[in-house]
């Protein structure tokens, strides 16, 4: 195929396409299936960054791919409105008939559709705004800040209360070891008093290697729960370090100086659902401090979202005022253009009629019968005009005749 037989190809493709896509009945499916595609877009994107889409976890590519469709349906809505307007004030240019009324039509039904959503656009900016304000207030983060305190306080409270224990134990070991300790049986009575004097749970005294020198307290275990070398080594200093691995107790662990290479691990009971009650308020103030940190993202997101969504809405309101109004409008167009026909002298010239039965398919009936009947006395009155054109020729060559 030759470069001119290839343009020449491709010309009569465009204006075959652009030709089918002109026919009316294409074109207005066309329009209906924009129409349903973004409102299904947008429901779709408030969905995805609702994170409420059923079955799916809204992440950042689903999102972006939400955004990238409703920007294509917006421009395809925006081609059409604009195209549609064009036409329409071209039309009114030319004196088209029907294009005056088909202007106030189109703009009083966009300003309908206009008036409202932005109004709507408006008010939810405010709400929005106004909600963001109340839900980060200096108010709301005191009261995060405050049960976060409440929380450490009350984990605090325990630790220093097992650090005074574990302090007056251990040094009630180091200092009678020698004398009165030596004597295994004292020292499993001594650590089982302070089991009960101090509300302990459990009392180990251990070697670094794992063997057990007395234990007291409500356990089954041998040995107290796991303690990494790193935790021994810290405890070589003197430390007191807290090393407890359950939900339901807090357990700490020093060195005795007077019993060679052996440690003291006391434990005490904690109410768990106290603790996960605590640790839930740690989480929701980690969570408040992450967003709070990431507000002005949230809002530009926010305004990102909702403009697009505003936009292909009110898009979709005026291509539905459009529809609506050239439904309105071709009706009235045809019968004035029929009436200029009329006035012509054109008695054949029929209105086409409209396939609704309200008042405007009615009207056109009925001009439509009028104007049939019209043409009837035409004719009647044309075929008497004959009659008597013929009736006085005969008459007058019967005189001449005489």
């Amino acid at each position: 195929m030759t470069r001119k037989n290839y343009t020449n190809f491709s010309s009569s493709f465009k204006l075959l396409f652009l030709s089918w896509f002109e026919k009316p009945s294409i074109n207005r499916k066309i329009t209906i299936t924009l129409i349903i595609l973004s409102f299904i877009a947008s429901i779709v994107t408030f969905l995805v960054f609702s994170n409420s889409l059923p079955y799916v976890k809204s992440n950042s590519s689903i999102a972006i791919t939400v955004l990238t469709i409703d920007v294509i349906l917006l421009l395809f809505l925006c081609f059409k409105v604009v195209r549609r307007i064009i036409k329409i004030w071209s039309d009114r240019k030319k004196g088209y008939v029907g294009s005056k009324i088909s202007t106030k039509f189109v703009l009083v039904f966009s300003l309908l559709a206009l008036i409202p959503t932005i109004i709507v656009t408006i008010f939810s900016s405010l709400f929005f705004n106004l909600g963001m304000k109340t839900w980060f207030s200096d108010k709301i983060l005191r009261v995060f800040e405050q049960s976060n305190i409440v929380a450490d306080a009350y984990l605090d409270e325990h630790r220093e209360n097992l650090r005074s224990d574990i302090i007056g134990i251990s040094q009630e070991i180091n200092k009678s070891f020698d004398v009165i300790f030596l004597d295994l049986n004292k020292l499993s009575e001594y650590i089982n008093s302070q089991v009960s004097l101090r509300e302990l749970t459990e009392v180990f005294i251990f070697k670094n290697n794992g063997a057990l020198i007395a234990k007291a307290g409500f356990t089954i275990s041998s040995t107290p729960d796991l303690i990494t070398e790193n935790e021994l080594l810290s405890a070589e200093n003197g430390d007191i370090i807290f090393t407890s691995k359950r939900s339901d107790r807090l357990r700490a662990l020093i060195k005795l100086t007077s019993i060679k290479d052996s440690y003291l691990s006391i434990g005490k009971f904690v109410d768990p659902k106290i603790i996960s009650q605590v640790n839930s308020v740690k989480a929701a103030t980690r969570s408040y401090n992450e967003v709070l940190s990431k507000r002005k993202q949230i809002e530009i997101n926010f305004y990102i979202v909702f403009i697009l969504i505003t936009l292909l809405i009110l898009l979709i309101a005026i291509l539905i005022a459009l529809y609506f109004a050239d439904n309105l409008i071709s009706p009235i167009s045809n019968l004035i253009r029929t009436s200029n026909l009329i006035k012509k002298g054109n008695l054949s010239a029929k209105v086409p009629q409209v396939s609704t039965k309200d008042e405007m398919g009615l009207l056109i009936k009925t001009f439509n019968q009028m104007t049939n009947t019209l043409k009837n006395q035409q004719n009647e009155l044309r075929k008497r005009e004959r009659n008597s054109a013929w009736s006085d020729i005969a008459r007058r060559i019967a005189h001449e005749i005489k």
